[in-house]
């Protein structure tokens, strides 16, 4: 029996929603099919129920699709890696009390990721893909394996996305510089 692909659920951002002609609108939904198109906040977004062997594959096949179709180039894809405690818990199908407790160190295993951000006093935003490789690594490993590969991914991906629309706005100097520390980065790991 041939088991069905999964779905991946991602959205593109673009930028300010002025970017929604109807032409292209027309453009994206003819390249993609699978695409809805619209505004949020203010800004144009493209969202997807894409079928593919995994997330990965089906973003980087999505934003291809698209950049090399149409002249819009993607900011970001969400879902967005800081997250507050309901996003997380809705994320791993827990309540927000059970996810604080756990945050707090108060249950569980212990060593739940710091937070990387304070909105306020009250507010605070976690890394997801820490949380992901978190709740792997202590709660859950066979069902958070796909969690933590799918936010590793799309934490690297939106960090790529955001050094090319920072780097178009580097003098070229500062680009080859950029350029020579990302590389030495990624040589470093191998």
């Amino acid at each position: 029996m041939k088991t069905a692909t999964p779905l991946h659920n991602f959205t593109f951002v673009l930028g300010g929603e002025e970017l929604l002609t109807q032409d292209r609108i027309e453009r994206i939904l003819e390249t993609c099919n699978d695409a809805l198109v619209g505004a949020r906040d203010r800004q144009a977004i493209v969202e997807f129920d894409r079928p593919a062997a995994s997330y990965a594959e089906a973003v980087i096949e999505a934003l291809r699709q698209l950049e090399s179709k149409t002249d819009l180039r993607v900011l970001r894809v969400e879902p967005h890696e800081l997250v507050g405690l309901s996003a997380i818990a809705a994320r791993v199908g827990r309540s927000v009390e059970s996810i604080r407790l756990l945050a707090e160190g108060r249950r569980g295993p212990g060593g739940f990721p710091a937070p990387a951000a304070r909105v306020d006093a009250k507010t605070r935003l976690w890394e997801w893909s820490e949380v992901a490789r978190w709740w792997r690594d202590h709660m859950d490993p066979e069902a958070a394996r796909p969690l933590a590969e799918a936010a590793d991914f799309l934490a690297s991906l939106n960090d790529a996305l955001d050094l090319r629309a920072r780097a178009a706005r580097l003098s070229k100097r500062e680009r080859e510089a950029v350029s020579a520390i990302v590389g030495e980065a990624a040589l470093a790991r191998r």
